[in-house]
């Protein structure tokens, strides 16, 4: 029975109006921190994510940028004419074409 008062006494002076205060916060700042919908680990991949899709974003910019430069050349029916024979491998009648590659050293 004694064992039992120390214990009751021990729980009631664990949950005094002080702890408890101590134990609301503790248990709010676990759920901000993980259970929310504005929790770090959240604000961690959203950032990470934003990150990715500004890299992304400097990519295709990129991109676009070549591509209208490319575009602006097709209106010179030379650089069309060259295209054609370098990238699509057309040739003009009774034309051989012979494509060399450089040889791999070992």
């Amino acid at each position: 029975m004694a064992a039992l008062d120390q214990h009751t006494k021990r729980l009631i002076r664990l949950l005094s109006v002080r702890n408890i205060g101590w134990i609301v916060v503790a248990v709010a700042v676990i759920y901000l921190l993980f259970f929310d919908n504005d929790s770090v680990f959240f604000q961690f991949k959203l950032s990470r994510e934003i990150r990715q899709l500004k890299e992304e974003n400097r990519t295709l910019a990129e991109k676009i940028k070549q591509n209208k430069e490319l575009l602006k050349n097709f209106d010179n029916p030379a650089y069309i004419e060259k295209f054609a024979r370098e990238e699509l491998l057309f040739r003009k009648r009774n034309e051989d074409i012979f494509i060399v590659q450089p040889v791999e050293e070992k």
